[in-house]
């Protein structure tokens, strides 16, 4: 590996006008340079098309297929970096969010992924969901979610990309596959990142975000019991 390997920053987007610009300029004003920034577009009618064209040093693709899975999947196929990351186009990180992590993957070559801590920000012209919790907006907390992420590209040959099945937990679905495959991972006890929390964002959607939760949990379930059986028959 390279002291200084490529990292590839994957963004999904559609109709993201609303808060593209800051989220941008948040992977823009990284201090780590060695990167690609891709940004992943569902076909969208508004004017997010027009801001990324804006900014030198995005590369801007349309989706073919649809969903979110299918957008994170294509930007996968498409990345040339040693390590990808991911970021929703209504986030924020803090400037030294991917040199905080790619620094202690390369110092732990064992460490296949790592999530950090993070901080959700109530929109100021937006008020908090009566569903969501109130102590995520007093605290930061470690979040297993695509934000947070950094994972070496290799991962998900190992694993699998992001099912497509899954419109809302699609990460939830893919941290189990890889607890579940007893894939090494860490946490970096940093708050690097920012969840914006708002009328429009999916973790308000927590009908769907259950139902699919629950999904996974089930698959996970599923695949436990099969590699037990696989063991005894061996023994």
């Amino acid at each position: 590996m390279s002291k200084n390997p490529l990292i590839s920053i994957i963004i999904p987007v559609f109709n993201s006008e609303k808060y593209l610009n800051e989220t941008l300029r948040s992977v823009l004003n990284q201090d780590y340079l060695q990167r690609e920034v891709m940004v992943i577009d569902g076909n969208s009618t508004d004017g997010t098309e027009n801001i990324c064209k804006n900014f030198s040093g995005i590369n801007f693709h349309k989706q073919k297929g649809e969903g979110i899975s299918d957008a994170l999947n294509f930007g996968i196929e498409k990345s040339k970096g040693e390590f990808i990351c991911f970021i929703s186009s209504d986030d924020l990180w803090t400037h030294n969010k991917l040199s905080t992590q790619c620094k202690f993957m390369i110092e732990n070559p064992e460490i296949q992924y790592s999530v950090t801590r993070a901080k959700f920000i109530l929109d100021p012209n937006s008020k908090k969901p009566a569903n969501f919790r109130e102590e995520f907006l007093e605290k930061d907390t470690v979040q297993n979610i695509l934000e947070t992420l950094m994972a070496r590209k290799s991962l998900f040959e190992k694993i699998g990309d992001f099912d497509t099945e899954f419109s809302a937990g699609m990460e939830i679905d893919w941290f189990a596959r890889a607890i579940d495959k007893n894939i090494p991972m860490a946490v970096i006890d940093k708050t690097l990142t920012h969840k914006r929390v708002h009328s429009e964002s999916i973790t308000q959607n927590t009908t769907k975000i259950l139902n699919q939760s629950i999904r996974a949990m089930y698959n996970s379930i599923k695949r436990k019991k099969s590699q037990k059986k696989n063991s005894n028959n061996k023994k």
